[in-house]
């Protein structure tokens, strides 16, 4: 006979979880590379134009502040140029300005004096005098590579400080930041034009809130406003005076050009309709973003990059766990929630992050990793597949997935040859669960949990005969063997076999190792005898899937069992026992010492072959009431009943007693054999007339009850106690056997009764207590409402 196949244990590519997990781990340790990379070589790879763009609309949508009423710009506009003259101005007209502006805390000139008035010398000095007089007025500075351009010796020296006011645009021409300070060839450090002013103005806090010079680097500026966001006032208007002095004191005035014609203008993010920031109003955001401290800071390049690949991790982790169709809203989200945070962060915290890096791993992160786990959900169908049409099997399921290693390869093709397979594994399942429903015995099935799974039609079945609700799939094993194995320790022995079963297959050595051989022997809540068997469920890989638990009721072959014992003991005693005292007597009377008188000894062997003749008689007649078919014919209980009586009348009245019937109904039509119920029921009338004593009454009494005819044989007998009424209608056992006054008998006739009312479907019960006479009562069901002509023979 052939082997059980045997099925190599899967490696570690043969399970799709393994793969899926594998895929997950490359694709998650890929794409964190890549935006780290694009992140920290954002410069060099040209992704920080996309950066600039973000950087810009998040700037422009959060960046609207109220601008600080500590600066004032005095403007030379348009109409300060129609109404002075062309560009340059004589210097006297700078020094006029400066004698109106003495009550301002420091005044910074955005205007470039480096070379001397060669028509009106005589203006320098003037200029030189009247910034003397402010004495808080700072000069700019021009860098020019490693060199400045200053202003004439003797305006520098008359300022307050110097600064420079050199603005470099970044690559797509935009100003975005500035630096505060530079460092010349000469080693020098030169302050930024916004620091000098604030060291004019005596702003010593604020200047010690900064950075030393040697770390001072590019600052995003976080522009308050667009083009005249700030408080400014024509040129024109504050020289003739329009613009009282009052309106400078105590406040930053920065003088610079504003006019459309001298091209002093920047973009800016903050730049609308293309128009451009004048280099003064670039300087006063600046000067506002020192003084209030609000610059726009951002993280190292290193932590840029890091702060990068957070969004890809938690794409990549939720997309481990969540459908397709979820992951694209998630990805979705995240991307949003990147926009979102970089706008919070800027509004919230003037902080900045590039974005670009992220929102790139974090959109290629989906089709990336769906390409991934789809590729490797398809390479596991085909292998399955393969391995399914591989395996040997009783089934010609392979006809379902043929061409599983070639053919259609896309992704329609392969859902086609799996969904093929799944509809044959769900024909083979239907084709398992109706087996086991067909199948007579209760039937069950456990997992590796030794929790129920599946429960057969007969299982159900047998749980209502129990009087259990149906079994519940959920169930552990104790529960369901809770009625089915009374004794409590069995039962959780068996339970935790059922569960060790299902983790390391049948436990060798265990205590009751016969469920999975033999089986255990168990008497359940019915008293039905019940054989327990298992069978462990092997996976294809040959690992333990759980156990099949089969119920068989054994209780006939018991009966039988006790039936040929009882028959044994018959045979080999009660039989045998007259036969031997048979021989003895002729053994004595072969001796004429112990010979016995002729009349006595055939006295004695009348008796003893009676009884053989009684025993032989008794047994055939309960042979014939178990195994006997029955011919069963329409008849009339209260007929049969009133022929019994009259039957034993006779005996009755012999001893002085009497036998009474009464019946409530004038009929009482059944079914049944009448020959074998007849004889069941004389019995019992025979029995209360040899057990009663003298001058008695045996009472017959014939009612209904609830589709029941109800017969009731009462005595006034020597009675029973509860132990002898628990044998009464055993084969074999007669009860009071030595008493003086006991009939003769085999001790079959109860039995004989029992076994013909229960093959009429009935009942027998007997109430009795000593002295005080016995009562049978027996429940017989009534006849249809119409008898069919013809009798009916029944097993």
């Amino acid at each position: 006979m052939a082997g059980r196949q045997r099925h190599p244990r899967p490696g570690f590519w043969d399970r799709l979880d393994r793969r899926i997990f594998f895929e997950w781990q490359m694709v998650l340790a890929a794409l964190a590379m890549l935006t780290f990379l694009l992140s920290y070589f954002a410069t060099s790879t040209g992704l920080f134009r996309l950066n600039q763009v973000f950087y810009d609309v998040a700037l422009s949508t959060s960046s609207h502040r109220p601008a600080l009423s500590d600066i004032v710009i005095i403007a030379i506009d348009d109409g300060s140029l129609d109404e002075i003259g062309h560009w340059p101005w004589r210097r006297q007209v700078h020094a006029r300005l400066l004698d109106r502006l003495h009550a301002a805390r420091a005044v910074g000139m955005d205007i470039v004096f480096d070379a001397p008035d060669s028509y009106f010398p005589e203006d320098d000095a003037r200029l030189a005098r009247a910034i003397s007089a402010q004495g808080r007025v700072v000069m700019p500075l021009v860098l020019d590579g490693l060199s400045a351009r200053r202003p004439l010796p003797a305006l520098a020296q008359a300022a307050r400080a110097l600064g420079y006011i050199n603005i470099r645009p970044d690559s797509d021409g935009t100003v975005r930041s500035i630096t505060l300070g530079q460092k010349l060839g000469t080693g020098q450090y030169i302050p930024h034009f916004v620091l000098a002013l604030l060291e004019a103005g005596g702003a010593h806090r604020v200047l010690a809130r900064l950075p030393p010079p040697a770390t001072l680097a590019p600052r995003l500026i976080p522009y308050a406003g667009g083009p005249g966001h700030f408080t400014m006032y024509s040129y024109r208007a504050v020289l003739d005076g329009t613009v009282p002095e009052t309106a400078f004191a105590g406040k930053y005035v920065l003088i610079g050009a504003w006019s459309t014609g001298l091209g002093d203008a920047f973009p800016t993010p903050l730049g609308t309709g293309g128009k451009g920031m004048s280099g003064v109003e670039i300087l006063a955001n600046a000067l506002q973003a020192t003084i209030q401290d609000t610059w726009i800071h951002t993280p190292t390049r290193l932590q840029t990059a890091l702060l990068a690949m957070l969004p890809v991790l938690i794409a990549c982790l939720l997309m481990r766990y969540l459908s397709p169709r979820r992951s694209f809203f998630a990805t979705v989200s995240i991307l949003a929630a990147i926009f979102a945070g970089d706008w919070l962060y800027m509004y919230l915290a003037h902080g900045w992050v590039a974005p670009s890096a992220g929102l790139i791993g974090t959109a290629l992160s989906y089709p990336i990793w769906s390409w991934r786990s789809q590729e490797a959900a398809l390479r596991q169908i085909d292998r399955e597949l393969s391995k399914l049409q591989r395996e040997r099997s009783p089934f010609r399921e392979h006809a379902l997935i043929r061409d599983a290693d070639g053919g259609d390869q896309s992704l329609p093709g392969r859902v086609i040859k799996l969904h093929g397979a799944i509809d044959q594994v769900r024909h083979l399942r239907q084709f398992f669960a109706d087996s086991l429903d067909a199948t007579p015995d209760p039937t069950v099935i456990f997992d590796t949990d030794g929790v129920l799974r599946f429960a057969s039609a007969a299982a159900l079945a047998y749980a209502e005969r129990l009087g259990d609700p149906r079994p519940a799939d959920g169930a552990s094993a104790d529960e369901y063997l809770r009625n089915i194995v009374t004794a409590a320790g069995q039962r959780h022995r068996i339970a935790l076999l059922l569960g060790q079963a299902g983790a390391k297959g049948p436990p060798d050595g265990a205590p009751i190792l016969g469920l999975w051989h033999q089986g255990i022997e168990v008497k359940d809540g019915g008293s039905h005898d019940m054989l327990l068997k298992g069978l462990p469920i092997r996976r294809a890989d040959g690992t333990s899937a759980g156990t099949i638990l089969t119920l068989v009721d054994i209780s006939p072959i018991r009966a039988a069992q006790r039936r040929r014992e009882e028959t044994l003991r018959f045979v080999s005693h009660d039989m045998r026992s007259p036969q031997n005292s048979i021989l003895a007597l002729l053994e004595l009377q072969r001796n004429p010492r112990t010979a016995l008188p002729e009349p006595e000894l055939l006295a004695r062997i009348d008796q003893y072959s009676r009884k053989t003749l009684r025993l032989v008689d008794g047994f055939v007649q309960l042979a014939r009431a178990e195994s006997m078919v029955l011919a069963r014919r329409p008849l009339d209980l209260v007929d049969l009943l009133s022929e019994i009586c009259d039957e034993y009348w006779a005996l009755a009245h012999k001893r002085g007693s009497r036998v009474e019937f009464v019946h409530d109904e004038p009929e009482a039509p059944m079914e049944g054999d009448r020959e074998m119920l007849g004889r069941a029921l004389g019995n019992l009338v025979d029995n209360a007339i040899k057990y009663s004593p003298a001058d008695s009454r045996v009472l017959c009494r014939l009612g209904t009850h609830s589709g029941y005819w109800v017969l009731t044989v009462q005595d006034h007998g020597r009675g029973m106690d509860r132990t002898q009424l628990a044998t009464l209608f055993t084969p074999f056992v007669r009860l009071d056997e030595d008493h003086p006054d006991n009939p003769p008998g085999a001790g079959l006739g109860l039995a004989f009764v029992k076994a013909v009312i229960t093959r009429h479907r009935g009942t027998i019960e007997a109430d009795s207590q000593p002295g005080l006479g016995s009562t049978f009562t027996v429940r017989l069901p009534k006849a249809a409402a119409q008898h069919a002509a013809a009798p009916r023979q029944e097993a």
